[in-house]
């Protein structure tokens, strides 16, 4: 195997994908606030507190497709260290999180998830320093 990272990566993220789109196969009123009797709104009953609709299984598994592609473009990177760098991905928006060693890696990461496949855009979170 040539890049045996990138596959490690790859099946990790496959993993998470797989529960990722079953737990969004139920998705029904999870989003949904509740209205009272008196119009003041509260979470729903199921315990979340997100007012954003739901994503698709599909949306899902292209978040998922987005943020293994984007490690492994980290740690197949000699600027940035993707151990230290967080990515979530929600609707094809990028979020880097973690605290790097210079402004160059944060900048190489940024550089990196901007031309990933699939990615709208990206919310820069990094710092420089330790955590």
């Amino acid at each position: 195997m040539k890049h045996p990272i990138l596959t490690t990566v790859m099946t990790v993220a496959l993993g998470a994908l797989g529960t990722s789109a079953w737990a969004a196969g139920d998705a029904t009123n999870r989003t949904t606030p509740n209205r009272a009797a008196d119009g003041t709104m509260s979470a729903p009953a199921n315990g979340t507190n997100s007012t954003q609709p739901s994503r698709s299984a599909g949306q899902v598994v292209s978040d998922a497709s987005i943020t293994a592609k984007v490690k492994a473009s980290l740690i197949g990177d000699e600027t940035t260290k993707a151990r230290q760098i967080n990515v979530d991905t929600s609707r094809g928006v990028v979020k880097l999180t973690g605290a790097v060693d210079s402004q160059a890696a944060v900048d190489r990461a940024v550089q990196i998830a901007r031309s990933t496949e699939g990615v709208h855009s990206v919310q820069n979170q990094l710092t420089v320093g330790t955590r």
